[in-house]
């Protein structure tokens, strides 16, 4: 699947309003740092499921190592995600960025 333009609205799930672009899952410095790795994944899949490629999926990624960040994008991917959000691993000063799967990236 190639990624749309990143472009539009994407509310978080818990927030979503009218009208949106795509549904961001995972937030950013709200559940994604208070859930574990498996109801992240859980919270990734009901939503996935929910959505069925009707819009653009956004996800954040923010695990502790950078092998768990490439198999959480991973199973983003697979999971039917058009976007990642990945948070910087905790600890350092960077921001986070954005990446779409039809973009050239290391996680293919």
């Amino acid at each position: 699947m190639t990624a749309p333009p990143f472009r539009g609205i994407y509310p978080m799930l818990y927030a979503f309003f009218g009208g949106a672009h795509g549904i961001a899952v995972l937030g950013l410095a709200t559940e994604v740092g208070k859930l574990s790795p498996a109801e992240r994944a859980d919270a990734l899949s009901w939503t996935a499921e929910a959505l069925a490629s009707r819009l653009p999926l956004a996800v954040t990624i923010a695990e502790a190592t950078i092998e768990k960040q490439v198999d959480a994008a991973h199973a983003a991917r697979d999971q039917g995600a058009a976007w990642l959000i990945i948070q910087p691993r905790h600890g350092t000063s960077r921001k986070p960025i954005c990446c779409g799967f039809s973009a050239p990236s290391p996680i293919t």
